[in-house]
């Protein structure tokens, strides 16, 4: 199964992303990182599945996946990532997002390694199968039964540059194999989705059964309110130490601190 993961695709692989300069881009991003803490701090069946975040080009969507998954990595509640990209024919599709997440859920979750290898063992050729069925054995059943068995794990999975998925039919396909799994099983887990709000993936993202499990953030409607309150210029700092120190009072006695 490794040999088929894309270690480009993880959040620590080392992309080159537009990091914002002015203050207020950082104000906006510091003020989208508690919105999605909020939703990461929801237990599972209070949270919407599908977080989607969205906004035009360079309005730093990949900046926020990466520090999400930095600051949930920190809180141990990363479970796996998959950054996709338009130049890199291995991300630039959805042929290798399951053996890439499976790979890291063995790695995040140790207890899954036998479960996963195991399916694969049984159907060596279930990585040429279609997504909706790789996706359900050799992510959702695994972690089912684990739940199933009291073991508790990390629950977040990052996709990002949903729109750098050249194929749409890819798109909705992913999408829907992830909202499917959330309706008929109550998946243990969840997904932060960023992409541009293209028209088509718009679509898909409001049409059932994906609208029904998504709650979505606008980095453009966060900046307009902030512009409006005029909450800028507050340091990104703030934000940064009570990340941290909110991982550091996890470890201290389990339970996280509040904004």
């Amino acid at each position: 199964m490794a040999k088929n993961a894309i270690p480009g695709a993880f959040y620590d692989s080392g992309h080159e992303f537009d990091v914002p300069q002015r203050d207020e881009d950082i104000d906006v991003e510091a003020a989208v990182l508690e919105k999605i803490i909020e939703w990461a701090n929801l237990a599972i069946e209070l949270a919407a599945v599908i977080m989607w975040l969205y906004g035009g080009a360079g309005a730093g969507k990949s900046v926020i996946a990466r520090a999400m998954a930095e600051i949930l990595e920190s809180r141990k509640e990363l479970l796996a990532t998959f950054f996709f990209s338009r130049d890199d024919p291995s991300r630039n599709g959805i042929k290798f997002v399951v053996a890439t997440l499976a790979y890291k859920i063995t790695l995040s979750v140790p207890e899954s390694r036998p479960l996963i290898t195991s399916t694969i063992e049984r159907d060596p050729l279930i990585l040429h199968s279609p997504f909706e069925r790789q996706f359900k054995k050799l992510v959702l059943e695994p972690l089912l039964q684990l739940s199933q068995q009291g073991v508790t794990y990390p629950n977040i999975i990052i996709i990002d540059g949903l729109d750098e998925c050249l194929n749409h039919d890819e798109r909705t396909i992913l999408l829907c194999a992830i909202s499917v799994a959330a309706a008929q099983y109550s998946a243990p887990i969840k997904f932060l989705i960023t992409s541009r709000p293209e028209v088509p993936i718009a679509r898909a993202f409001n049409a059932t059964p994906v609208e029904e499990v998504t709650t979505r953030h606008s980095l453009c409607e966060t900046g307009s309110m902030m512009r409006k309150s005029g909450r800028f210029t507050r340091p990104v700092i703030r934000i940064t130490f009570f990340f941290f120190f909110d991982s550091w009072m996890m470890d201290q006695d389990g339970s996280a601190g509040q904004f």
